[in-house]
């Protein structure tokens, strides 16, 4: 059965289609350099149905029509709460079902986890708007656990309020907020962060109600207290240590509340299944993995609204064919746009991929390298397809990254890591394909990678899942000792991933990046070649040390 799914209106919109129980494109408004969580325009949409031969029997979504301008089948988790129309996709002339976008993330993250068909889970929904846990039997029934006053509703809002609150972001969803405070979070005291003050200013905003309107960060009760709580922290540096205490007392105060009504009402050690906005929260993801709680834990690399699509059209699948399983991977956008430029006249000199000279660009010449293979990654983590990659060791490599990139200095920057070799190096055992969780770094050389709370967000690659990073890593290992590089995503400021031949030029000129790789190519700018041709460089971790102090 072919089914397109679609997520139009909000943000992050998203296109997917599956075809017998396989994602074959999942395609989101922000990629090749859209404006982060961007929507889809119908005309854009109607170019990727003809690109791939899109035949489709049923067109789903979450709102109540086929691009409409919001989400407005938002809350639901029942057969009876969704939606069809005959003709709803006339472009298409397919039906068109509307599934709420609720049941859409809980079927997202069971139609790509590893449970099988019919295998009972516990789920939990946070997001802007949502915040609630769910038990699903095996006929993917979906039972509510308890209400949203008893734990919290409007997770991601409030986790972002204090940016709002202060002045710093006008992002009425919380997405560039979000990151900002995880980051803040990790460089907090403790101690500070637990204090009688903190706690009572979180635990006034996490029981103020929360407006549905769409608009503004909007909570009930005395809006002036609310607002002059935060207003303290309008003219502080953010990391300032009182402002980065209320990041952490905000972040502990909200899982506190989900894991105290977890521990109480859900005891039969089912796999939870994580998906909404906060399951990029790293610091929660692991905690949850660390719990004790569940048989397993898994978040898919689209926990987001730009997994709505695939979670309709696997929730429609199941309705006509019993069967929610989908068969994917997380290389399941588009292809590199190779567009007609004449390198040499930009300024770049070409060669077949060779790895042996390329670790040494990035281990002996200390060079940040853009990389580009194959389709770009579904969801918004850089997993190695299109990313800026370098050697871990140097803190000033952080630093180069983020002033690169135009972020904040206390960013942190991702590693990916062999996954034969990642206990050695980080305190995790297995895979983390996803960059989802954190981990405690366990080598003091591997600076770059590392938060001032001496953790890590890492993702691993073996040789089936990416053949191409797997050599690199390996061939790397094997000048440095450590498998194991920087990795970080690779677009423009507020943009998602670059995928086209024009913009990378422009995007590595402007940045003053020397060299790049697209699939099995290499380029180097001609002026950093000639200044490599007699540059003998002999270096080692020491030197990578004595550079830093």
């Amino acid at each position: 059965m072919n089914i397109l799914g679609f997520k139009s209106g909000g943000h992050d919109g998203t296109v997917c289609y599956v075809c017998d129980g396989e994602l074959i494109f999942s395609i989101e408004g922000e990629k090749d350099s859209g404006r982060r969580h961007a929507l889809l325009q119908m005309g854009r949409v109607a170019q990727i149905i003809e690109r791939w031969h899109c035949n489709p029997a049923v067109v789903c979504g979450d709102s109540r029509q086929f691009g409409g301008s919001k989400p407005d089948n938002y809350m639901g988790t029942n057969s009876t709460d969704v939606l069809r129309s005959g003709c709803g996709a006339e472009m298409l002339q397919a039906p068109y079902v509307s599934i709420p976008h609720e049941m859409a993330h809980i079927a997202c993250s069971y139609a790509l986890s590893d449970l099988p068909e019919q295998h009972p889970f516990y789920a939990l929904v946070w997001e802007g708007f949502i915040g609630r846990f769910y038990r699903v039997d095996a006929n993917f029934q979906i039972t509510k656990l308890g209400t949203a006053r008893n734990i919290i509703d409007g997770v991601g809002r409030r986790y972002s309020f204090p940016y709002h609150a202060t002045g710093r972001s006008s992002d009425v969803f919380g997405q560039a907020a979000a990151g900002k405070i995880m980051a803040l979070a990790g460089l907090a005291n403790p101690a500070l962060a637990q204090s009688a003050s903190m706690r009572k200013l979180v635990d006034y905003l996490l029981e103020a109600g929360l407006h549905g309107d769409v608009d503004r960060i909007a909570l009930d009760g005395d809006q002036n207290v609310l607002y002059t709580l935060f207003d303290r922290y309008r003219d502080i540096e953010v990391t300032d240590p009182e402002f980065v205490a209320v990041c952490k007392a905000l972040q502990d105060g909200i899982f506190e509340r989900f894991y105290n009504f977890a521990s109480s009402h859900m005891k039969e050690r089912l796999p939870l299944l994580i998906s909404g906005g906060c399951g990029l929260n790293c610091d929660w993801n692991t905690l949850w993995r660390d719990s004790a709680l569940f048989e397993s834990v898994f978040v898919p690399p689209v926990t987001s609204d730009c997994g709505i699509a695939i979670g309709a059209a696997a929730a429609v699948q199941h309705l006509e064919t019993q069967r929610m399983k989908v068969a994917w991977d997380a290389y399941a956008g588009e292809s590199f746009v190779a567009e007609a430029l004449d390198f040499r006249q930009e300024g770049f000199l070409d060669f077949p991929l060779d790895y042996d000279m390329l670790t040494d660009w990035l281990f002996q010449h200390r060079m940040i390298v853009a990389w580009i293979q194959g389709r770009y990654e579904i969801g918004p983590r850089a997993l190695c397809h299109r990313s800026l990659i370098a050697a871990p060791f140097a803190q000033e490599t952080q630093r180069e990254l983020n002033t690169i990139k135009r972020r904040e200095h206390f960013r942190p920057v991702a590693p990916v890591c062999l996954e034969e070799d990642v206990s050695k190096h980080f305190d995790w055992a297995g895979p983390s394909p996803y960059m989802l969780y954190f981990q405690k770094v366990r080598s003091e050389c591997l600076a770059a990678v590392t938060h001032l709370d001496g953790t890590a967000r890492v993702q691993t690659v073996n040789r089936t899942q990416d053949p191409a990073m797997h050599r690199l890593l390996t061939a790397f290992r094997e000048k440095s000792g450590y498998g194991v590089l920087c990795n970080t995503s690779l677009n423009f400021l507020g943009c998602g991933f670059i995928n086209r031949t024009s913009h990378l030029v422009r995007y590595v000129s402007e940045a003053g990046i020397p060299a790049f790789v697209i699939n099995d190519r290499m380029y180097i700018s001609a002026q950093k070649q000639a200044s490599l041709s007699g540059d003998q460089v002999t270096c080692s971790l020491a030197s990578y040390t004595d550079r830093a102090h």
